[in-house]
Parts: C-alpha cells; structure tokens; sequence
C-alpha cells in the first residue's frame, strides 16, 4: 500500500474482526464506532474538522463521542442468539472506557465465537440440552495457530479449564439478558444447574499443570540478559506482587507516604477500579531502593521504568567495528513499557539465558506465596490486592512445608 499524498485528509478504515471504523490522525488511532453507522460518520466529520482546524495539528479540541444510541429492541421471540452477542459486545464497549483489554470483553468474544453454531437460533429457545451441545463441540474442536507468515501448526487439544470458562461466560452473557428481560428468567436457572466439566468426563480435552511459582535463581538468570529498566520492573513486580500493568504506569507522583519508611503506591489504573475498589500497593526498603535506582536525576511526573532508556549504546557496524555514540530512540517506543513488551522481553531473555520460559504473572505467584508462607493468609490477599480467599488459594494454594512441620511435631 503507497504512502497517502501530502495534504490527503485521513482516510476512514474498518478492523477485519471486530467491524469497527477506525482512523489515524497524527500517529494516534481513533475508534468511531460500528461501521455503516450514521454515529460514526458523524465522529469522523468531527475528528476531521477539528484536525482542520487546529491546521492539521491536533484533534484535542473535539468533542468527546456521543453515547451510542441503542436500536429498539424486538420481541424476545424475534431475538437470535447472534443478535443477542452482537448486543452484549455493544453494551461493554458502552459501559467500559477500556474494554478493548477488559477481561470481560475478551471471554465475551470467546464465548461469542463458541456460540457460532447455534447463532440464528431464538435466544429464548436455548436451554440447558443447548449448552451442552456447544460445550461438547468446543472441547472436540482443537486449536491451530496460524503464523503472520500463513504457516498453520499442529492440531492441539484443548484445555478442560478454557471449557469451562467459556461455559460461564455463556452463562454470564445469558444473565445479562434475562436481567434486560430479553429471555425468560427460568432460562437462566435451568442453564446455571449445567454441571462444569469434571476431570476425565471428556477424553477430547486436556489438563492443564498448575502454575507454580518461579524461582528465584531463574529469575536472577533472566535479569542478567533484560536492559537495566525491564530488569528494574521485573524486580519491582517480584518484591511486591503487583500487576504487570500496574507496574508499567508507576510514577513517583502517585507514591504516597515518602516520609514513612514503607511508601505506598497507588496505581491511577487498576483490575478491580471499576468494581469501587482501592488498590493499595506496599513499598518496603529494597523496593525502595529499585525505584530510586531506575528513575534517577528524572523528574517526578516520568515514568519510572522508561524503554526509552533501554536502547543500547555500543552498536555494532557492518565493518564489524563498535560505535559508543548514544543512540535515538525509534518513534514507535512509548515512554512506558506494554504489558505484551514486558512479556517478549522476558521470553527473549529467557531464550539467551537457556532455560525454561515464564511470565511475569509467575512473579506475582512467588511474592503471594512468599506471603502466605511467612507473614499469614492476610498479608497474602493484601499483596494481592483481592478480596476473595478463593485468589489467594489460586496463587499460593495451602504450604505443604508448613502441614509437614505440624505432622512432624503432632502427627
């Protein structure tokens, strides 16, 4: 495709996957809506005279989108299990301001896909025979992975857990239209009395190893082969537990109690912000000690771990001699790290280092367990950051070295 003709007015396009129009305006991407529909036509002329305007500089001066006016709805009887998705991917995308990254949005869409058999089938016509149906049909199907460069893999099962999920997922979609009154609320009961698949019910699906946490001398391997502000990140999500994406966005702005001797890290952005919840995350000494570290002579308002920073120094030419010049940055590298980034980085490093791959969620499991193991269930689910038991039992389930001990001492 030729580059567009200086002058040109951006161009609207449409995502293959999702049918949304989108354009570029000045390097930043901006979502219009469904595409077809008069709402985003109308945000694209808005986007477009307010570029003109600024003198092609900028677009801030627009108004934000109106709220999408939802179709009248027909008749539950008229209503398709296809149109009744289609609804429910609107009303996230409505209600949400990140729902592109929302795990909700993203186990509606497996939930949409699996539900591709049964799409022109009334919605309030799918019981509880219906849903085991689409269930045995996605534990059969398999999963092939295809390549930017078309090359397909091999055929592999799929996990009794991803089954299950999806199942509730259906089921959560179902709950959110009988509450809208879209389908007969005795539906939903019957669908919520389907039993989960059990281990070994189904020989077409697999079962997934537990996660276990990873080690430090692992870690400390890896940290030898990431530039010094990924390694800095990984260090700070292995000393407090935090997410990932939490630990991308940390300024030293958004630390509280500096003059305490452990700080407090509020993240403006968090899992749990939409449920009302406050994420408080713990900073002792050492971590202290990171964030100083990687932040240096900058100033409050940057962020700490910077990728800008991790561009090399010493590069080698193709006469094979090794220039020490700094160097710039791409365009493409954002003054934070992504969440994917942090994940190839880790992979790469992992790769060099010749052992066994991990992500960073696997920090998260060690700190939790660390917790449990030696300050009680309490400071576990605090370096968290959730409320349900349940979590801190998925990240560091009951030490056996501690039911070891009590047996060796009373057993």
């Amino acid at each position: 495709m030729g580059r567009r003709l200086s002058g040109a007015l951006p161009v609207k396009r449409v995502h293959a996957r999702t049918g949304h129009a989108f354009v570029w305006i000045n390097k930043r991407q901006h979502w219009l809506g469904r595409d077809g529909s008069p709402e985003a036509q109308l945000r694209y002329e808005e986007l477009i005279a307010a570029y003109l305007a600024s003198g092609k500089q900028s677009v801030e001066a627009v108004a934000p989108p109106p709220a999408p006016r939802q179709p009248p709805a027909p008749p539950p009887a008229a209503l398709t299990i296809g149109e009744l998705c289609v609804r429910w991917l609107d009303h996230i995308e409505a209600s949400r301001t990140d729902w592109k990254r929302s795990s909700l949005y993203q186990g509606a869409l497996a939930a949409t896909r699996a539900l591709r058999r049964v799409a022109t089938l009334p919605a309030r016509d799918f019981g509880p025979r219906q849903l085991l149906e689409v269930r045995d049909a996605l534990a059969a199907s398999q999963i092939v992975r295809v390549s930017s460069k078309g090359t397909a893999s091999e055929p592999r099962p799929r996990s009794r857990r991803y089954v299950n999920d999806t199942c509730q997922r259906i089921i959560q979609g179902m709950k959110w239209a009988a509450v809208r009154e879209l389908i007969p609320g005795d539906k939903l009961a019957a669908l919520e009395a389907v039993p989960k698949l059990r281990p070994g019910e189904s020989s077409a699906v697999v079962e997934t190893p537990p996660r276990e946490p990873v080690s430090d001398d692992r870690i400390e391997a890896v940290l030898l082969h990431l530039r010094p502000p990924l390694a800095a990140l990984v260090k700070f999500v292995r000393l407090t537990g935090c997410r990932p994406g939490e630990a991308a966005q940390l300024r030293l702005v958004d630390i509280q109690d500096r003059d305490q001797d452990v700080w407090r890290y509020c993240p403006r952005k968090h899992k749990n912000a939409w449920r009302g919840q406050a994420r408080h995350i713990p900073i002792g000494p050492k971590t202290q000690r990171v964030i100083l570290d990687a932040l240096g002579d900058r100033a409050e308002d940057a962020y700490v771990f910077d990728p800008r920073l991790a561009v090399p120094d010493r590069v080698r030419r193709a006469d094979g001699t090794i220039s020490i010049e700094p160097r710039k940055p791409s365009t493409r590298v954002g003054d934070r790290y992504t969440t994917d980034a942090i994940r190839v980085g880790i992979l790469r490093a992992c790769e060099k280092a010749k052992c066994p791959d991990w992500h960073t969620y696997l920090l998260r499991y060690s700190r939790a367990a660390e917790a449990r193991r030696e300050h009680g269930s309490e400071a576990g689910l605090a370096i968290l950051g959730d409320r349900s038991p349940a979590m801190l039992n998925h990240y560091a389930p009951s030490n056996w070295q501690a039911a070891a001990a009590a047996a060796r001492a009373t057993g």
